[in-house]
């Protein structure tokens, strides 16, 4: 995945992304799962890194600080039309991988499908939580293999495809909070037997 590609991929996918992805009633109630477990609550500055046509922006309270960021702008032009309710709401075009935010700038980042998505996604995390203040939340929703475990013959026959439809489904999360500053808190099986989890992940407090 090359965040070059990423961008042509999702100015395709942009007029009719909420026609596939947004009727999978599965994948809607993981979305609703993942900011239930985020515990939000009134005035919290809240993030969503690859924010994408917005689906998950009709799920948030008005009184909530809210920022999107996205690399493609045909995918933000849509999360426009569906925001519309949030009068704090900010929706930006950034790479994820390089936020422009000063350390500890939000209470809560949720990161729903992205990092099955981005060229660097390790990198992509670890620039999420250096955004959040010290015992701030992430959230994550997205499609992962075992870790230590080789995909099956048909899961790489199919990543074959789904790459080219801008999304690898043979990464594995765990390896990437290495040496990150959070704890892990809680893992859920979120849709399709597992192949899609819900991570929650707390920044340690400092010092």
């Amino acid at each position: 995945m090359k965040n070059e590609q990423n961008r042509l991929i999702y100015r395709r996918w942009a007029p009719f992304y909420d026609q596939v992805i947004g009727r999978w009633s599965g994948l809607n109630r993981a979305r609703r799962r993942s900011i239930s477990l985020a515990h939000l609550h009134p005035g919290e500055r809240v993030l969503f890194v690859g924010v994408g046509t917005g689906l998950d922006l009709p799920l948030l309270s008005v009184d909530l600080e809210v920022t999107g960021v996205d690399l493609s702008s045909s995918m933000l032009e849509r999360a426009h039309l569906r925001g519309g309710k949030h009068p704090s709401l900010r929706l930006l075009k950034m790479n994820a991988e390089t936020l422009a935010f000063p350390d500890g700038s939000f209470d809560v980042a949720f990161l729903h499908l992205i990092l099955s998505v981005v060229e660097q996604p390790q990198q992509a995390l670890s620039e999420a939580i250096r955004v959040l203040r010290p015992e701030g939340r992430c959230l994550i929703l997205d499609k992962f293999t075992p870790v230590h475990q080789r995909p099956s013959k048909l899961r790489r026959f199919l990543n074959l495809w789904t790459t080219r439809l801008g999304t690898d489904i043979e990464r594995s999360w765990e390896p990437w909070i290495e040496g990150l500053p959070v704890e892990e808190k809680y893992v859920e099986s979120a849709w399709l037997r597992g192949s899609y989890q819900i991570i929650c992940l707390r920044k340690k407090p400092q010092g």
